[in-house]
C-alpha cells in the first residue's frame, strides 16, 4: 500500500511520507527559486531553466516575465498569401507586395493573383482546361500521319 505524500515546504511538491525528511535535507540544499517566476529550479539547472523560459529563441533577450507576453519583433510568422515565413518585421512590407503577385494553378493553368489564391481552389472558375474533341477519324488521320513519317 502507498503511503499518503506529504507537500514539500520548500518546493511545493507532493513527496512520499516515508521519504520526506531525506527529499526535505536535499531540496534545501540543492533548490534555488528563480528571481523571475519564483520557481523552484534545481541549482545545476537555473540557467537552463532562464534560457528556456525567460530568454527569447529569436533575439535572445532575458525577459522579467514570461515568453508568453513577448511580442518579438524577430518572431518567425507565415505570410497567408505565399506561406513562406518572414519574421514579424518583415512580414507587413512583405504582404504588401506579395498581395499583388501571381501564383500558377496547375490545375486551370491560370495565373492567380495571391490575394484571391485561398477562395480559387474551391471556387468554380477552377476547372481543368477543356481539351478539343476529336472525331474518330480525326485521330485516325493523325495516327496514320505519324506512322507515315
Amino acid at each position: 500500500m502507498e503511503s499518503p505524500g506529504k507537500l514539500c515546504s520548500n518546493c511545493n511538491k507532493n513527496i512520499d511520507t516515508n521519504s520526506y525528511e531525506l527529499h526535505l535535507i536535499h531540496c534545501q540544499r540543492n533548490t534555488v527559486f528563480c528571481s523571475i517566476c519564483n520557481e523552484g529550479v534545481l541549482k545545476n539547472y537555473l540557467s537552463n531553466h532562464i534560457l528556456e523560459n525567460h530568454t527569447c529563441p529569436y533575439c535572445h533577450i532575458q525577459l522579467d516575465t514570461s515568453l508568453d507576453n513577448h511580442e518579438c519583433p524577430r518572431r518567425i510568422e507565415v505570410c497567408i498569401y505565399c506561406l513562406n515565413e518572414f519574421e514579424h518585421a518583415n512580414l507587413f512590407d512583405h504582404q504588401r507586395n506579395c498581395v499583388n503577385r501571381t501564383t500558377y494553378c496547375e490545375i486551370c493553368r491560370q495565373h492567380i493573383l495571391n490575394h484571391l489564391w485561398p477562395n480559387h481552389l474551391s471556387s468554380r472558375t477552377c476547372q481543368p482546361p477543356r481539351l478539343p474533341f476529336k472525331t474518330n477519324e480525326e485521330l485516325r488521320q493523325e495516327v496514320l500521319s505519324f506512322i507515315r513519317k
